[in-house]
């Protein structure tokens, strides 16, 4: 019971702390003109400061700290309070201080995707990474224990890229973030795994501090600040407990939690690949461009890719529950279903695109 007490207070803390560094960090960037400006590709029409990240990163940071300190005196409770290993830290950092210069003067797409590589090689290269080889050789008989390493790093940099595209309306990429990171977690716990109370309050403690000001009409982004940390925290969340998992937590139950975002890159990637543009193109027909066009009004688009991202969300949550191949097989096909009907429904099947 102690344990869930501690929970609840360290969420209070991050909240409280992302709330007020969020405050803050929007009266400065006001003040100094660190807005993004209304223009052709943005929704909205007036100047909205872009750093909100430095709130959730505030906040992540202090519930962290929180934790560390109650840890300090309560060792009894070391079982309970896990602390995210410094390599993840490190890592997120490196993410954020990349945003943070990102918003304010700006990066080339290859610049950002150099700094992305460096977090994600501190991750891996400290032990962290999904275990294909084990697979491979079980399978086959063939030992290339060396395809973990890249195959971690492009899923880490594809999460972090994938979050960023899909900020683009208030509120959307922290609520999804909520809800993949929920999924995760009691996809992790029904399989035995106890839940990570130590990240898990710090990081939706620190996620609701700051959509406070970045729901809808919002008086902050993220901007790349938070998006670029937050991919990297969301893409290494299951990392640590990849050593002894069933296959299923080998990318699927990650990649059906993040289905929203992994979606949208796909179909960004294959619409510029037949438009002959390059992949990091800016356009408007993001899937959540689209779900407005649709649904006509920003709540309700917002509304309806929160429940999307829920449904990915409990599929991974199905997924790590099955034991039999027959059942997996059979969950991964309604959930192809699902995903196809979304595809349709927002008319990415027409010839002629809006």
């Amino acid at each position: 019971m102690l344990e869930y007490i501690l929970g609840i207070l360290g969420f209070a803390v991050a909240m409280l702390t992302s709330w007020l560094a969020t405050h803050k960090v929007r009266s400065v960037a006001l003040k100094y003109g660190w807005s993004d400006l209304p223009e052709k590709r943005r929704i909205h029409d007036t100047p909205i400061p872009r750093i909100g990240g430095i709130g959730i990163a505030s906040g992540f940071l202090a519930g962290i700290t929180f934790f560390a300190i109650v840890k300090s005196f309560a060792h009894d409770l070391e079982f309970y309070l896990v602390l995210p290993e410094y390599q993840l830290i490190l890592g997120a950092c490196i993410m954020l201080a990349t945003g943070i210069y990102d918003d304010l003067h700006g990066l080339k797409a290859r610049q950002k995707l150099f700094f992305q590589l460096i977090a994600a090689s501190v991750i891996v290269f400290s032990g962290y990474h999904f275990n294909f080889a084990n697979y491979i050789e079980f399978a086959f008989g063939l030992k290339v224990s060396w395809i973990d390493y890249p195959i971690t790093i492009i899923w880490i940099l594809a999460i972090i890229n994938a979050l960023n595209l899909i900020d683009g309306l208030d509120g959307l990429a922290g609520g999804v973030s909520v809800i993949v990171i929920t999924a995760m977690t009691l996809a992790a716990a029904l399989n035995g795994y106890g839940a990570d109370i130590v990240f898990i309050a710090s990081l939706i403690g620190a996620l609701f501090g700051f959509l406070a000001f970045n729901r809808h009409p919002a008086s902050i982004f993220m901007g790349d600040s938070g998006s670029l940390f937050l991919g990297f925290l969301l893409a290494t969340f299951m990392l640590p407990i990849e050593e002894n998992a069933k296959l299923q937590f080998s990318l699927l139950v990650p990649a059906l939690a993040l289905g929203l975002p992994i979606l949208d890159t796909i179909l960004s990637i294959v619409r510029r690949a037949r438009r002959g543009q390059g992949i990091f193109t800016a356009d408007r027909d993001h899937i959540h461009h689209r779900m407005m066009r649709v649904s006509k009004t920003y709540a309700r688009a917002v509304n309806w890719l929160y429940a999307i991202s829920f449904v990915f969300g409990l599929g991974a949550i199905i997924i790590a529950t099955v034991s039999r191949w027959q059942s997996l097989l059979a969950a991964l096909l309604i959930i192809a279903c699902f995903t196809v009907f979304v595809i349709f429904k927002l008319g990415y099947f027409r010839k002629t695109e809006h």
